[in-house]
């Protein structure tokens, strides 16, 4: 008995056979019913496994069915068994993808496209892989492809539609083939299990359909795999031991494990999983895929539309999204991302999956520039907790700073106390300079070279070093603000005024000199205040 695999024995033979693709067939269909619309040239693109192929046999069936039927193909006229067989002279099936030379192009299609169908009405060529062809083929190509003879059809494979010219793409009418959804490969494995004769749990179907990735050919493939690797019901551990995969609850415990920080028992799961002889790659591609869900659970309040899982999944999807904050979910999948790159030229894969589980687990060993981020902003938010450090004197009567300074006249500050409780100088001017440090830092980095001195009970003169012309502009132009600081721990209104140590600023007796002078006072002034040193 001829063996035949899963995949080929149960390939579409019609259009209404054809797995989740129905935008195309349902076009496909009002072409054949209107051949006014028939164009000479398809390309069919998408993901692998999604019957790019199927799509073309049967279209090209349906072209030359000659039985009755008002949705072709029939499948019992002797032009579709034919087809069907792989029999037929008019179907020319090409693999690009070991036929790439010009040669071929010459041999297989220019020089036999201008012979008439030898059998149906039309002569169709199916060039599978197309996007394999050289640039030469393609060129050699083109003339045949735009203007070919009225009984000739293309019909273009590929699974890179990118990798084609542009003269190539404009001359097809293109079909993007989506990716099958987990439902309707499900759904299809079942009719299958039931029409061979096997059992297999609904959780194991699902599984299947999860791990082909909108494939329907890998399912079939991963399907019959499982019929003999089974003695008799198939069940999802079944599927995870044949194929390698993580199983869910393992994924499961991992994500609860970071989420509690639990090093020690991470790094104790990572041993049983290298004893069990689990495909690390793997599991981390399934670990990327699980957190991937937990986020996309947490954006989306519901996330059914978008996870393909089950319903107890979905939910406790949710569970642990409520464990993790946005931004941790993106950086532990950034770090996942980032060891799948580095694995697949690594021999050292349990140190990089253990380092790279311990910095999911904890943020603080984490050095990536999204961690550093995400600590720096948990210690802003937890400095703005904290509460507010008083650097005044308490038991007060003051008025708020921001009023004061609005009062354009320092004259205008009214502050009545005893003049009794009042600090001396001494006493009082190292609590103004923190004041001032606390507000103003540019400001106490230069009135720290200042000597104040009560001229009398209402006014200070802050004398400052001659030359020192920087520092008096500063002070001059913030006089308000030192008075009203001054004010609060004086007890009473003080005026503040700057004059230099002499009396008055330096006779400038040589321009140019004071002009170098000044440059260098300039220069340390601003090494005082930043900190700097000369290079």
């Amino acid at each position: 008995m001829e063996s035949i695999s899963l995949y080929r024995r149960w390939r579409s033979q019609t259009f209404s056979e054809i797995v989740g693709q129905k935008h195309i067939t349902k076009t496909l269909q009002n072409v054949l019913k209107n051949r006014k619309l028939l164009s000479h040239a398809y390309l069919f693109c998408g993901p692998r496994g999604t019957g790019k192929t199927s799509m073309a046999r049967i279209f090209a069936k349906a072209l030359n069915c000659t039985g009755n039927t008002d949705e072709p193909p029939c499948n019992v006229c002797p032009s579709c068994i034919k087809i069907t067989k792989g029999l037929s002279m008019d179907i020319m099936e090409i693999d690009a993808a070991s036929h790439t030379s010009v040669e071929m192009v010459r041999e297989y299609i220019i020089d036999k496209v201008n012979f008439a169908p030898m059998e149906g009405r039309f002569k169709v060529y199916i060039i599978d892989e197309v996007h394999k062809l050289s640039n030469s083929s393609f060129n050699a190509l083109l003339k045949t492809l735009e203007e070919p003879p009225s009984h000739v059809i293309f019909i273009l494979a590929t699974t890179h539609p990118h990798e084609l010219l542009p003269t190539i793409l404009s001359r097809c009418q293109r079909f993007d083939f989506k990716r099958i959804s987990q439902n309707d490969i499900t759904s299809h494995l079942r009719d299958i299990c039931h029409k061979e004769g096997y059992v297999a749990t609904e959780n194991a179907l699902n599984l299947i359909a999860s791990v082909s990735s909108g494939a329907l050919r890998d399912a079939l493939v991963i399907l019959e795999q499982s019929f003999s690797f089974s003695d008799g019901e198939i069940t999802p551990a079944h599927i995870t031991s044949l194929l390698g995969i993580s199983e869910r609850s393992l994924l499961f415990t991992f994500s609860q494990l970071i989420a509690e920080e639990k090093i020690k028992d991470i790094l104790y799961t990572v041993d049983t999983m290298f004893r069990e002889g689990k495909d690390i790659f793997q599991f981390v591609k399934d670990l990327t895929e699980h957190y991937r869900c937990i986020l996309l659970a947490k954006f989306l309040a519901d996330s059914s539309g978008i996870i393909e899982a089950t319903e107890e999944d979905l939910s406790a999807y949710k569970e642990l999204s409520a464990l993790y904050t946005e931004a941790d979910l993106m950086r532990i999948i950034k770090i996942a991302s980032d060891l799948l790159y580095t694995l697949r030229d690594s021999f050292c894969e349990r140190p990089l999956l253990e380092v790279a589980l311990i910095k999911m687990a904890s943020k603080n060993l984490d050095v990536s520039m999204t961690a550093m981020k995400q600590r720096i902003d948990a210690l802003e938010k937890s400095l703005k907790s904290q509460p507010r450090v008083d650097l005044l004197p308490e038991n007060t009567n003051r008025e708020p700073l921001q009023n004061i300074q609005e009062k354009k006249d320092i004259g205008a500050v009214e502050i009545q106390t005893d003049s009794s409780s009042a600090l001396s100088v001494p006493e009082m001017w190292p609590k103004v300079l923190q004041a001032v440090k606390a507000s103003r830092i540019s400001i106490h980095a230069v009135l720290i070279d200042t000597k104040p001195v009560f001229v009398n009970d209402d006014e200070i003169v802050l004398q400052v070093k001659d030359g020192f012309n920087f520092h008096k502009t500063q002070i001059d132009n913030n006089l308000e603000f030192i008075a009203d600081i001054v004010s609060r721990f004086a007890h009473r209104k003080i005026r503040v005024r700057s004059a230099f140590t002499g009396g008055s600023a330096p006779v400038q007796e040589n321009i140019a000199a004071t002009h170098t002078d000044n440059h260098k006072d300039f220069v340390r002034d601003v090494m005082d205040i930043f900190g700097g040193k000369p290079v």
